[in-house]
């Protein structure tokens, strides 16, 4: 709750910050610094500890992506642009400590500030869509198989982009007057975040499932889980971009009639996406007791990491002496 603006301090902010109100101006000043102390420090650290730890397991798991045992015999390219990759994260890394005040464009900032974070937020889509290109082209000419894990990867990269085009738009200060507190935002942030963390912690999880119990997972099931999963988050989220533009505030207790018709049609999808991760439960219940049957230390054709050298699953203790790591293990193609 910390990071809530208030409405009529904000719509009092320019009357405000130039005089004409020392009580109120007062409590504005209170106010920006409590919402600059709670953006600029934690912004950077929620952004890598959310985000970050989910594109890990997407790039570790971007194994099936590649999709054949050799694939450098088909694309020995792959994966594509690797020090792209990494520039990207680090320009990332860098721009994110830039952009907090994206968040305050109504408060009153001097035209110089919002035009500073409004380029710094509009700059960092740069990278992002670097990193994009390269999840794209890695499966460019692969021979994927779409287990659960790949289907998870790819619903996050469709709807991650998604999220992305909508912070675009937020990023331009005169249309975010807008947008900013609404449920536009709300739209925004779940696209981003529910398919940039969720769903890749859904798909690590049944990447590694395998290896941690030493069973298959049911696959059918796993691809019932990740289509009620995809299309429900759609019915849930997509409909408040509508909201958003038709003037809905967000952190409201009630809204108005107008307002009815969507608010149910997303409070459906949210019931029904809560709804269908009992699947992914039930799914990791059966896998623990036997699932569909045993698996192979590899688990996964084509995988070189060191966890799938070992026996599925891993015994308590791993190796008695460091292991060896051939050329080909983790090489990368430039």
């Amino acid at each position: 709750m910390a990071d809530h603006s208030l409405p009529a301090v904000a719509r009092h902010a320019r009357i405000c910050w130039r005089g004409h109100d020392v009580v109120d101006g007062q409590i504005l000043r209170y106010q920006l610094l409590h919402r600059i102390g709670w953006r600029r420090p934690s912004y950077v650290p929620a952004y890598f500890l959310v985000f970050r730890a989910s594109r890990g397991l997407h790039y570790d798991s971007a194994w099936l992506w590649r999709g054949v045992r050799d694939y450098s015999d088909v694309c020995p390219q792959a994966p594509v642009w690797y020090e792209a990759m990494v520039y990207a994260i680090a320009a990332i890394a860098f721009l994110s400590m830039v952009v907090w005040a994206h968040h305050m464009f109504t408060v009153g900032m001097p035209f110089v500030g919002n035009i500073f974070f409004m380029f710094t937020t509009m700059l960092i889509a740069v990278p992002t869509a670097v990193k994009v290109f390269n999840w794209l082209s890695t499966m460019w000419r692969s021979s994927m198989t779409f287990e659960t894990p790949m289907l998870f990867a790819l619903a996050f990269v469709f709807l991650f982009t998604i999220g992305g085009f909508s912070g675009l738009m937020m990023a331009i200060t005169p249309v975010d007057y807008q947008y900013h507190d609404t449920y536009f935002i709300v739209a925004h942030f779940h696209y981003v975040l529910v398919p940039g963390a969720v769903f890749g912690i859904l798909g690590a999880a049944y990447y590694w499932m395998p290896k941690w119990t030493g069973n298959m997972y049911n696959e059918k099931l796993g691809k019932f889980h990740f289509w009620m999963s995809a299309i429900w988050v759609n019915v849930l989220f997509f409909p408040q971009h509508f909201l958003g533009l038709a003037g809905m505030p967000r952190r409201i207790p009630d809204y108005a009639v107008q307002f009815t018709d969507f608010n149910m049609i997303s409070s459906i999808g949210g019931f029904l996406f809560g709804a269908s991760q009992l699947i992914f439960v039930y799914v990791i219940i059966d896998c623990i007791k036997g699932g569909t049957g045993r698996v192979t230390a590899e688990v996964w054709e084509g995988h070189h990491g060191l966890e799938f050298r070992l026996p599925s699953p891993p015994p308590y203790h791993t190796w008695e002496t460091p292991p060896e790591i051939a050329e080909d293990d983790h090489a990368v193609h430039s």
